[in-house]
């Protein structure tokens, strides 16, 4: 069996646009608005900072880096304010294996005493939204808005993102 070769998509900054606007339209179209936006550090930012602009909601960050640092931080006092009523979505630049969203609802359920388990159930995908500027279909988790999806099972792509290496591209 040969080995597949990855290929290398690179976004521009008007997909980066399309996207958001695909993901604030597919947003009304369901009519839910969130309070808080909470953007995953780092590729998450460009995009979160965006959609926060675009509908004028208040924004913030939460660090979730699982490939190369292992490093993360808790945003514990965000499931009390999603059970008191507040909508938030949280926003990536990829959910590429669906790593990041089932490391965030582990931790966030893990701080509610007493309903550890149904927090996951009762308020992810409702109170709790997930969007992802790219979107791997054959991720183990989904997002509730994508404005890319691709397809890694059949076609492996590593996706290059305007912020991540604008200086080595050609124009």
């Amino acid at each position: 069996m040969g080995l597949t070769q990855m290929h290398k998509q690179l976004l521009t900054w008007q997909d980066v646009e399309r996207g958001v606007q695909t993901i604030v339209r597919s947003m009304q179209l369901d009519a839910w608005q969130p309070d808080l936006i909470i953007g995953v550090d780092r590729g998450g930012l460009p995009v979160s900072t965006m959609i926060s602009h675009y509908l004028n909601v208040p924004h913030t960050s939460v660090k979730v880096s699982l490939r190369n640092n292992a490093d993360t931080e808790s945003l514990l006092w965000a499931p009390d304010e999603v059970i008191g009523g507040k909508k938030i979505l949280l926003v990536d630049d990829i959910n590429d294996t669906g790593a990041t969203q089932t490391w965030l609802k582990a931790d966030w359920a893990s701080s509610v005493a007493g309903i550890e388990v149904d927090f996951v159930d009762k308020f992810w995908h409702n109170n709790v939204r997930w969007a992802s500027l790219v979107e791997n279909e054959s991720s183990k988790e989904y997002s509730d808005y994508c404005g890319i999806a691709v397809n890694k099972l059949e076609n492996d792509v590593w996706i290059d993102f305007p912020w991540e290496s604008f200086w080595s591209r050609r124009t």
